[in-house]
């Protein structure tokens, strides 16, 4: 299971590497990687909590993600990321929280990445 993730995570960066951001914001394989600490949280197989590398690494997406567009792209990208993982959504909504980074968005697998706001 986890050498299927890696290359999961391998291929996702590989396909969605050639999107160029806008503006300067954070890219898909930029992103991916800065969240990849948190993988073991979100599917279950790690502690109940997520870890310091995970929590900075979703403090430094959301503060990359400095436009609608970008966090739409972003939305987008994790979509398609979480489609090929066995992701516990309570623990994705939970996330925020214990990190303590507030989100534009609420995390969910379901949300339409067209209704992300202005912020």
């Amino acid at each position: 299971m986890e050498m299927k993730l890696v290359i999961f995570f391998g291929l996702m960066v590989m396909v969605l590497n050639h999107a160029s951001p806008a503006n300067g914001d954070i890219t898909c394989q930029e992103a991916l990687m800065d969240l990849m600490p948190c993988k073991e949280y979100l599917t279950g197989s790690g502690p109940g909590t997520p870890p310091i590398t995970c929590c900075i690494g979703v403090k430094t997406v959301s503060d990359a993600a400095t436009t609608r567009d970008c966090r739409r792209n972003l939305c987008e990208c994790f979509k398609k990321a979480a489609a090929g993982i066995p992701i516990n959504p309570d623990r994705l909504r939970q996330l925020p929280d214990l990190c303590h980074v507030s989100l534009p968005v609420p995390l969910d697998p379901k949300i339409d990445c067209a209704t992300i706001p202005q912020v």
